[in-house]
Parts: structure tokens; C-alpha cells; sequence
């Protein structure tokens, strides 16, 4: 009995494998095997010349007469014979379906080959073998030639019918050798008809034909002499038997699909080494986007470094300085009118002072929020770029929550009353400013005060002297001089020194809304790092898994090879 599980687990194991890696070609060619493997049956092909003796050495060896003799080749097809417990008959049509027929005087013209079905003690004896008549091999008919090769290909094995009255090999027995030569499978040949010449003619043609087959085949094979006619039934019987019986089905089994399989395992093993080489890790725009983000964090870092220090020269320098400037202007370019303020008492004087910084502390907010938003806009303008997806909605992003931080900040807000300079706006920041705006230009609070004896002890001293009318000018001059040279000098650092604290603050908090601000674009960048860490050590987790289940597969489908057959 021939052994086939052996065979089907390795190719279902080997398609098991290859089903992962979807290469339809290879799953469709081991499906085939497959089947031919479940399918595959023991054939024995009796091949020869157009009347050779082959249905009639059939015909004695099932005991009947039932297939037809010495027919023409052009209407001759295959027919396998095996045992079945009660006879029938079966037409297997070219399409590849199966007919059941009642006789054999009726075979439809598309079949392409027969199967006959017998209780026969031959065949009982034997019930894996085919025996399969074959039409003559002189036969020009292509359908002839395709089944032969059909055959050859299966690992059937032949057993070769010579006349004895032809002596030697005929011409189409001569490419049949040759052709068998090269598949795997057995040969054996019956010299035929050997009651036509002498017993000694036989022999000799035995040993003739012999010779000439091993020179072709590249072996020694069986080759005997048979008669339908004068061999008795029990040697007719021995010598079919030696002969059927001398073939290894296993053998013949093996060496069909031993390298068919290992054939598609062969090309598995190629795919997976390849997909193995191809698997190679590539972290490299990973990488990339890690060095990308640590150098926008480290950029980041020096750049609020840099704004902030432009931020601290911009009061120090530019805002605080440009508001005394401003202040010192309109006070000294109106000393004539506060000269004559300053002779008509101390609130004249408190009221013209008052009137001409009142606009310019009211002024101050719009002015440092102009130039606040000048600062940040060039400030987030320069921030590094972050991914391409978000880099400009992100910028836009920070540039416009800056700006309006720059606006909160300064907002101005006028005092009614000396209760309200400290009052904060509902957002909690910025107040400062307007809170010293509001001290300053109120009548009855600020330097106005702290001045009051200065003013008081000029007008007294003019008082004192109002008798002597050429002294007046003198005393103006006086007045005008002592303005100039003391009290707007005062008044000036007494303004520097109140308002400097408030424009720091104001400075501190726009610091700290860039610092927050940026600090949140260094945070997205942190982010973004670490986001693409975590994807490499994936890519490489992945990586690992991949090859590991790449190489167990290889491992797996290299040792389903056939190095040893049954």
C-alpha cells in the first residue's frame, strides 16, 4: 500500500507556511500537488506498436474478451482497468466530467479516455494498480501523443509489447525508451506473440531487445517472452504477475512528488530570504524629525533668552526714558506759561503742571501697546518652524495670543477717584500703568504735593518784595530759573521713580506671557520628541518581531524538505 500522509503533511504544513506571504502562484501550484497526490493510483501502461498484443494479453489476463483486438489507432483510446466489487464502466469526457456507460458499443466521441471497473482475482489480488491499454505507439493521432506524455509525467510505470516477429526495436519503440528515460518510473518488456517463431528466435530476440533497451534506458530491465495463446493460464498469470509485481509503487510514489514538493518549498524558502534581506530597518527620517525637534527646542530656548533681554533694553531704554522724555519736553517747552502759574500760587501752578502731563500719562498704554505688539510679532516671527502640518497655524497661533496679551497688559484705565487707582481689571493683569496714571494727573495726589512747599516759599518770597516794582522782572526770572534748574528736574524724577516700577511690571508680565508662550511651543516640541522616540523603539520592536517570525518560518519550512523518502 503506498504511503501517501507522509507526503500530504509535508505539503499542507509547507502551504500552511506560505499562505502568510500571499503568493498565489506557489499556494496554486501546491494545491495541485496536493490533489495529485490524494488522486495518484498505481499505473501500469502497456505500451507497443499498433497490434502488439496488448488487448489480447489484457483480455486473457481478466479472463474475457472485452476489449476489441487489433483495432485502428484512429479510433483506439486509453482504457484503465482496476478491481471494483461488481463490474461497471465509466467514459471520462474531455471536459474532465465522468459518464457512467451500460456497454461499451456506445462511447460518446469527446471521450478521452475509459474506465473499466472489474471483479476479477487479478485484480482483487491487486486492488491499487491500474492497468491501463494503450492505443499503438505508431499512432500519428496528437490526442495519442498528448496522453502518453500525460502518462510519462504521472510516474506510471509501462511495460513495453515487442513482436517477437519484429526482432529488434521498432523506431517508435526506440523514442518511447528514450523519452521514458528521463521521468521517473519502471520499465518492463514482454517480447509478444512469441508462439509465432521458433522457441530459440525468441530468446534470442529476448536478449537482442534486452541489450538495446539498457543501452537507451541506461539500465538492465525485466524483459520475458508471452503468449495469449500457448502460455497456460497459471504461467500467462505468473509472468504478468512477475512482471506487475517487480514495480515499487512507493518507490515510484516517491520519486513522482519528492521533488515537486521540495521544489515548492525551495521557492517558499527563496521568498522568505528575500523578504528577510529586504526587511531591513530604516529609521533614518525618524531620526531626522528627533534631531528636527531637538534643534527647535534648543533654538527655542535661546531665543527667549535673546527676547527677553530685548524685551528688559526695550522699557529700560526705549519706553520708560521716552515717557520722561516726553514729559521733560512739555514741561520745559511751556516754562513761560507754568512761570506764570507758579507766580499766581501753588494751585495755578499744580493745575498748569497737571494739564500738561495729564495727556501724556493718558497716552502712555496705547503707546507701550504699540510697541509691545512691534516686539512680539517680531519675536514669534522668528521662532523656529515646527512640524510642515502645523508649523504656520502654531506660529499664528502664539503670535496672536502674545499680542493680545500685550494689549491686556496695557490697557489703560483712568481713575474717577483716589479709590480707584488700584482697582484691576477683570482679567487680572495690566492695571499698573493706569493705576500711576490715574496718581499722577489727579488734582489733589502726586508730586503736586510733595512740591506744594517749593511753590509755597517762592510765592512768599515774591510777596515780600511786590513793593519794589523794578525788582519784578528779576523775580520772574527768578521763578522761571528755579523751575528749570529744581522743580521740573524734580518733578521729572519724581515721575521716573513712580512710573519705572509700573512699566517694569508691565515688563515682567509681557516676560512671562512670552516665557508661558514659548514654553508651550518647547512643550509641543517635547512632545513631537518623544512622540518619535516612542515610534523608533516601536519600528524596532516591530522590526525584531518581524524578522524573528521570518526566520521561524524559514526554519519551519526548511525542515518540511524531503532528504529521506519512505
Amino acid at each position: 500500500m503506498v504511503q501517501k500522509n507522509f507526503y500530504l503533511d509535508k505539503i499542507l504544513a509547507a502551504e500552511k507556511i506560505l499562505t502568510k506571504y500571499k503568493n498565489d502562484d506557489l499556494i496554486q501550484n501546491s494545491s495541485e500537488i496536493e490533489e495529485d497526490v490524494n488522486s495518484w493510483a498505481f499505473r501500469v501502461v502497456l505500451i507497443g506498436g499498433f497490434s502488439a498484443g496488448k488487448s489480447a494479453f489484457l483480455n486473457k489476463l481478466i479472463g474475457q474478451n472485452l476489449l476489441a483486438e487489433a483495432q485502428g489507432p484512429e479510433t483506439s483510446i486509453p482504457t484503465e482497468i482496476s478491481w471494483a466489487a461488481l463490474d461497471f464502466c465509466e467514459a471520462v469526457l474531455s471536459d474532465g466530467t465522468v459518464k457512467r456507460l451500460d456497454n461499451l458499443t456506445s462511447i460518446p466521441k469527446d471521450t478521452e479516455f475509459l474506465k473499466l471497473h472489474l471483479n476479477t482475482k487479478f485484480f482483487k489480488d491487486r486492488p491499487e494498480i491500474v492497468i491501463v491499454d494503450f492505443p499503438g505507439l505508431d499512432s500519428n493521432l496528437e490526442t495519442h501523443d498528448k496522453a502518453i506524455a500525460s502518462y510519462i509525467g504521472r510516474g506510471s510505470a509501462f511495460i513495453l509489447f515487442v513482436p517477437a516477429s519484429n526482432g529488434v526495436l521498432q523506431e517508435s519503440e526506440r523514442r518511447f525508451v528514450t523519452e521514458a528515460a528521463h521521468y521517473p518510473q519502471g520499465l518492463a518488456c514482454f517480447i509478444s506473440k512469441s508462439d509465432l517463431v521458433p522457441a530459440e528466435q525468441a530468446e534470442d530476440v529476448v536478449n537482442y531487445v534486452k541489450r538495446q533497451i539498457s543501452e537507451i534506458y541506461g539500465e538492465d530491465i525485466s524483459v520475458n517472452t508471452i503468449s495469449s495463446k500457448e502460455d497456460s493460464q497459471e504461467i500467462f498469470w505468473n509472468k504478468a504477475a512477475s512482471a506487475v509485481d517487480a514495480f515499487n509503487p512507493q518507490e515510484l510514489f516517491n520519486l513522482t512528488f519528492t521533488p515537486k514538493i521540495n521544489l515548492v518549498i525551495r521557492k517558499g524558502l527563496t521568498i522568505i530570504s528575500s523578504m528577510i534581506e529586504a526587511s531591513k530597518l530604516d529609521t533614518s527620517e525618524l531620526n531626522d524629525k528627533i534631531s528636527a525637534c531637538e534643534r527647535r527646542r534648543k533654538e527655542l530656548l535661546q531665543k527667549l533668552e535673546r527676547e527677553c533681554a530685548e524685551l528688559d533694553r526695550k522699557y529700560q531704554r526705549e519706553i520708560i526714558p521716552g515717557i520722561v522724555t516726553r514729559v521733560s519736553s512739555a514741561l520745559n517747552g511751556s516754562i513761560s506759561s507754568l512761570t506764570d502759574a507758579a507766580l499766581s500760587g501753588q494751585a495755578r501752578f499744580s493745575s498748569a503742571v497737571q494739564a500738561i502731563i495729564r495727556p501724556i500719562l493718558t497716552d502712555v498704554p496705547e503707546k507701550i501697546s504699540a510697541s509691545l505688539r512691534t516686539v512680539t510679532s517680531n519675536i514669534l516671527l522668528s521662532i523656529p518652524k515646527s512640524d510642515k502640518e502645523n508649523s504656520t497655524s502654531e506660529d499664528d497661533r502664539l503670535r496672536q495670543m502674545i499680542i493680545d496679551a500685550a494689549d491686556v497688559i496695557t490697557a489703560p484705565i483712568i481713575a474717577k477717584n483716589p479709590d480707584t487707582q488700584n482697582n484691576k481689571k477683570s482679567s487680572g493683569v495690566g492695571t499698573s500703568v493706569a493705576a500711576v496714571t490715574a496718581a499722577m494727573v489727579n488734582p489733589y495726589l502726586g508730586f503736586a504735593v510733595a512740591l506744594a512747599p517749593v511753590v509755597a516759599e517762592l510765592i512768599v518770597a515774591f510777596r515780600g518784595n511786590r513793593a519794589a516794582e523794578t525788582a519784578q522782572l528779576n523775580r520772574r526770572e527768578q521763578v522761571r530759573t528755579h523751575l528749570e534748574e529744581s522743580v521740573i528736574p524734580d518733578i521729572l524724577r519724581k515721575l521716573e521713580s513712580d512710573i519705572t516700577p509700573a512699566m517694569l511690571e508691565t515688563r515682567d508680565e509681557m516676560i512671562e506671557k512670552i516665557k508661558s508662550s514659548i514654553a508651550e511651543a518647547i512643550s509641543i516640541e517635547e512632545k513631537a520628541l518623544q512622540d518619535a522616540k516612542k515610534q523608533i523603539e516601536e519600528a524596532k520592536k516591530d522590526y525584531a518581531n518581524r524578522i524573528t517570525e521570518l526566520e521561524k518560518d524559514y526554519e519551519a519550512l526548511e525542515a518540511l524538505l524531503i532528504t529521506e523518502v519512505l
